[in-house]
């Protein structure tokens, strides 16, 4: 045999192993996917009936659509004239900034800080939406 002839055997060989192995590795893939969909999909179901035997049939109706657009078409000036925040939503934002700097003084991690500084943030712009 000819060198171009061995080498052309050589390469269809290659290419046909590779072929074979590739559909080969999708049909394992396919197999597999399809019984993590299922097994997936029996656990969602699973999960919706705890959580309607816990809830119960007394789910709340569906918002109608007049309500919804009678909301959209109230001024929004209405939802600004009555503070959005609570007083005692600021007392609770202020205990979480002084938790979270006491927590970094008494260790100073960046993790710590990254809360402390949020805390502190979410406080001061809730005390400044309640004086406005």
């Amino acid at each position: 045999m000819s060198w171009l002839k061995t080498f052309s055997a050589v390469l269809a060989a290659i290419l046909a192993a590779w072929v074979i192995i590739s559909v080969a590795t999708m049909a394992i893939w396919s197999a597999y996917f399809d019984y993590q969909m299922e097994s997936l999909q029996t656990q969602v179901e699973r999960f919706q009936q705890e959580m309607s035997s816990l809830i119960g049939n007394d789910a709340p109706p569906p918002v109608q659509t007049e309500v919804v657009q009678r909301a959209r078409a109230e001024p929004a000036e209405t939802s600004r004239s009555r503070p959005s925040i609570s007083a005692s939503a600021v007392r609770t934002n202020k205990r979480m900034c002084e938790f979270w700097s006491q927590e970094y003084q008494v260790d100073a991690t960046s993790k710590n800080e990254a809360y402390r500084d949020t805390a502190c943030l979410r406080y001061r712009s809730s005390l400044s939406e309640l004086n406005q």
